[in-house]
């Protein structure tokens, strides 16, 4: 019954609904005298309520992750930014202008570690000249459930970063065809790649968008 109460709520507040709405109805059920037999092998509402009430608390820190994100690239702590952004789509995975933006940090790190030296390969050049920052909303993708990777640790080589970006931004442009910010950034993500033919189709299908 717990877990039934928590994915009804995430579902709620991924459609936009206010998921306290289930609390106000376990209230309103034992305000009007309504509540399971202690007897029961069923938990009681007043208990199903506590603890639903504990799980938004969780669930609305994890959204604001969105705006800590956005945050933390802005002052280059790509990692930080990396991880908050996991979060959020932890919650939201078809959001599209989160995952487009997690590509992002995981670019901006990829340049970040290939000026120290850390890198798998001498392709390209410096991903800075090319990066383009999109923080556009369109929740259409769907993706992968993110495994979160945890804190600043294993800085991993620039090539890494790069595959990981290009990961996610193809899942976005293939089921968000119309994000235009991410066939750029996806470009962009090529031509640090060296794989400048695919970065040409790429950036040719974002002038058609």
């Amino acid at each position: 019954e717990f877990e039934s109460d928590q994915y009804g709520a995430l579902y709620c507040y991924r459609a936009g609904f206010d998921p306290s709405a289930i609390v106000k109805l376990f209230q309103k059920a034992m305000a009007e005298g309504f509540e399971v037999a202690a007897t029961s092998t069923h938990p009681r509402f007043s208990e199903r309520a506590a603890r639903l009430s504990d799980y938004l608390l969780d669930l609305r820190a994890k959204v604001r992750r969105y705006d800590a994100g956005l945050a933390h690239l802005r002052a280059r702590r790509f990692a930080a930014a990396i991880a908050a952004f996991e979060t959020f789509l932890g919650v939201f995975p078809d959001h599209s202008g989160a995952r487009n933006d997690l590509a992002v940090a995981l670019f901006q790190r990829a340049d970040s570690a290939r000026a120290r030296g850390i890198d798998g390969g001498e392709r390209g050049g410096s991903v800075a000249a090319v990066m383009r920052m999109a923080s556009s909303v369109a929740p259409a993708t769907r993706a992968r459930a993110i495994v979160l990777r945890g804190g600043e640790g294993g800085d991993g080589d620039a090539t890494q970063f790069l595959r990981e970006a290009e990961s996610e931004l193809e899942r976005v442009t293939v089921r968000d065809p119309g994000f235009f910010e991410a066939h750029v950034n996806l470009g962009a993500v090529l031509i640090a790649l060296g794989e400048t033919e695919r970065a040409k189709r790429v950036l040719e299908a974002a002038l058609r968008v």
